[in-house]
C-alpha cells in the first residue's frame, strides 16, 4: 500500500512539474568566469555548481538588440575546475551561453526554448530533437561532427558554420530562410578538403533546401582553386541567394582566417 501511495505522489509531482512548464538545462565548463543570458517569463534558478547559494530570479522577456544588456547572469569561480551548471525555470524561451568553453550542453528538457546561441564553445555534440519550438539556432565555432535538425520544423535561422560537419539535411525545415554552413568541415587548417566529397555534400545540402516563396540566404565557403565544382543553380532555382565566404591565409601564422557575418 505504501508503494502505491508513493508512486501516486511521485506521478503527481511529475505531472505538476510538466504542467507548470518547469525545465532543466545543464552545461559543463572549467572556465573561471561564466556569463549566461536568459529570457522568458516566470522564475528561474541557477546552480553554478560550486556550492554557492542558489538564487531565484524573475525572468524578463526577450527584446531585440537589448537582450544581452538586460538579462545577464554571471559567476566568477576561484579556479578552473570542471563543474556543471544547472538552470531550472518555468518558461525559459531564450538561452545565450556563447563563449564559455562549454564541453557539454543539455537543453533537451526545455521544450519551451525558441532561441539558442551556443557559439564558440567546445561542444562535440548537440541534441535539439526535443526543442520543437526552436526558431533560431546558432552553434557556430564548435566541434560538431553531426547535427540533426529534422524535428525543428519551426526553425527560421540556423548558423552551424565553423564546425566539423560533413553533411547537413534541412529537408524538414520548411520555414528556414537563413542558413550559414561556411567553414565545414575542418575549418583550421582549411586545405584538407576532399574536393569530390565536398562537392557531393554541398549538392546534397542544396537539394534539401526548401523552395518556399520569399527572401532566403545561404552562406557557404568559397572554394575557388580547390577543385570543388558544386552546382549553385540547385539552390538558386529554389530562390536562395548564395553568399560565398572567402578565406585568406595569415602571412604571420600561415593559418586560414575568415570573418563570417551574422545572418541568423
Amino acid at each position: 500500500m505504501k508503494k502505491v501511495v508513493l508512486s501516486i505522489l511521485a506521478a503527481g509531482f511529475f505531472m505538476t512539474t510538466i504542467c507548470n512548464g518547469v525545465s532543466v538545462m545543464t552545461m559543463t565548463t572549467s572556465r573561471n568566469t561564466v556569463k549566461i543570458y536568459l529570457a522568458g517569463s516566470g522564475d528561474v534558478t541557477i546552480d553554478w555548481g560550486d556550492g554557492s547559494e542558489i538564487i531565484t530570479y524573475t525572468l524578463k522577456e526577450y527584446k531585440a538588440r537589448w537582450f544581452r544588456i538586460r538579462n545577464e547572469y554571471r559567476n566568477d569561480y576561484a579556479d578552473e575546475t570542471f563543474r556543471t551548471i544547472t538552470i531550472t525555470g518555468e518558461n525559459v524561451t531564450h538561452l545565450d551561453c556563447s563563449g564559455n568553453q562549454f564541453t557539454s550542453l543539455d537543453v533537451g528538457k526545455n521544450t519551451t526554448l525558441t532561441f539558442l546561441d551556443c557559439r564558440f564553445n567546445r561542444l562535440t555534440s548537440l541534441d535539439v530533437n526535443n526543442n520543437t519550438k526552436l526558431s533560431k539556432l546558432i552553434c557556430q565555432g564548435n566541434q560538431l561532427t553531426s547535427l540533426d535538425v529534422s524535428n525543428n520544423t519551426a526553425l527560421t535561422g540556423l548558423d552551424c558554420s565553423m564546425n566539423m560537419l560533413k553533411k547537413l539535411d534541412v529537408s524538414n525545415n520548411t520555414a528556414l530562410t537563413r542558413l550559414s554552413y561556411a567553414c565545414n568541415p575542418n575549418y583550421i587548417p582549411f586545405n584538407t578538403y576532399d574536393a569530390d566529397a565536398y562537392t557531393y555534400a554541398m549538392n546534397n545540402l542544396f537539394a534539401t533546401l526548401n523552395s518556399n516563396v520569399g527572401k532566403k540566404i545561404i552562406m557557404i565557403s568559397s572554394q575557388s582553386g580547390k577543385g570543388v565544382s558544386y552546382d549553385k543553380s540547385i539552390a538558386e532555382k529554389k530562390g536562395w541567394k548564395i553568399t560565398e565566404i572567402k578565406h585568406e591565409e595569415s602571412p604571420k601564422t600561415g593559418r586560414s582566417k575568415v570573418f563570417i557575418p551574422d545572418i541568423v
